[in-house]
Order: structure tokens, then C-alpha cells, then sequence
């Protein structure tokens, strides 16, 4: 990702400018995976319908000069509170994922290169 493209990152203001973007830096075989679901993509329209029903509340005049957004998490202190769950096909989207070591690979999995 050229240093252009991690700017724009950051002016993005809301999830839907995130999605050019990203359609700009990742292989079209990626994007498409990312941003479909299966079948007739009800599940994800579902999804899309019920984030749209969310409600923030605004807080304006709130002084926010000492934000802290840390979180702990099972032990661990995290600087947000986001999570990513595990992908499947990691490496379609990060190009420097490795295997996983052979200990966490099922017996039945089948070579990946």
C-alpha cells in the first residue's frame, strides 16, 4: 500500500468511505470476497439493515483532550475495542501471512503452497 493510499485511510469518516478505498489496494478475487456473502447475500442485507437502525449519541462540547479508548480483554489491554475474527483466506488479503505451524493445521487440511 503506497503512502497515498494509507492517507486516504485516514480521511475516511464513516464505513462506506472504506469500501473504494479498499477496492483500490486489494486484488479484485479479495474485494469480492470481503465485501459479498454467500448465497443470495440475505445475511449481509440483514446485517446492513440492522447497523442502519443503530442510534449514536452525540455528546458535543465534551472534553475529549484525555480520550482514552483502551480496553481490557480477557487479560490483555487493548488500545480499541475492536476485534477481528479469524479469516479463512487470510492470505488473500495480507500478503505477508504465513501458515499456520503444523501443530495448528487439521490432519485432513490440504497443502496451501
Amino acid at each position: 500500500m503506497s503512502s497515498q493510499d494509507a492517507n486516504s485511510f485516514l480521511t475516511a469518516v464513516c464505513l462506506a468511505d472504506l469500501e473504494p478505498l479498499a477496492k483500490r489496494v486489494m486484488t479484485p478475487m479479495a474485494f469480492e470476497y470481503v465485501s459479498g456473502g454467500a448465497g443470495d447475500e440475505r445475511t449481509l442485507a440483514w446485517n446492513t439493515e440492522a447497523f442502519t437502525r443503530l442510534r449514536l449519541r452525540p455528546r458535543v462540547l465534551t472534553d475529549v483532550s484525555t480520550l482514552d479508548t483502551t480496553v481490557r480483554l480477557l487479560g490483555d489491554t487493548l488500545p480499541l475495542p475492536l476485534l477481528l475474527a479469524p479469516a479463512a483466506y487470510h492470505r488473500l488479503f495480507i500478503r505477508t501471512a504465513r501458515r499456520p505451524p503444523p501443530a495448528a493445521r487439521p490432519r485432513w487440511a490440504f497443502p496451501t503452497s
